[in-house]
């Protein structure tokens, strides 16, 4: 799934065209007017950054957030789609909060299960990680310890 990997492809992998022929970033951020990045006749070589919108999305990715610097996932993780975090937080370039926790609680078990051998260096990454990792099986949990 494209959207939920960092960083976020809107208004630079892809993008939205709107019937009446405005140009956003992505779906999401249709008929929000200071998303609308250019309209149809314009050509996307001119694609207007809106106060940088273009740029700020391109940006976006969980290494440039203070938020996600200590967490362990920062390297799987896209922090989510930008506008779920406009809806939930008011900023595009924070992290969605409600896909954080979803990250935390089921990254472990989906990456235990593809560590496969005891000794993999995944599984020792989530243990060291992980401390509540019990006997290989990570318990489902909403913070880290």
């Amino acid at each position: 799934v494209l959207c939920e990997v960092g960083p976020c492809g809107a208004a630079s992998e892809f993008l939205c065209v709107m019937p009446d022929g405005h140009y956003y970033p992505c779906d999401t951020f249709n008929r929000l007017d200071e998303f609308r990045i250019g309209e149809v006749g314009a050509g996307l070589r001119d694609l207007d950054d809106r106060d940088t919108v273009r740029s700020r999305l391109k940006e976006r990715f969980p290494l440039n957030m203070d938020a996600c610097g200590d967490c362990p996932l920062v390297d799987f993780c896209g922090a989510g789609c930008p506008r779920d975090a406009l809806g939930r937080t008011g900023d595009i370039m924070a992290p969605d909060r409600f896909f954080c926790e979803v990250n935390k609680a089921v990254l472990p078990h989906i990456m235990l299960k593809s560590a496969g051998l005891p000794n993999s260096p995944l599984l020792a990454y989530y243990r060291h990680h992980f401390p509540y990792l019990a006997d290989g099986e990570p318990s489902v949990r909403s913070e880290q310890s």
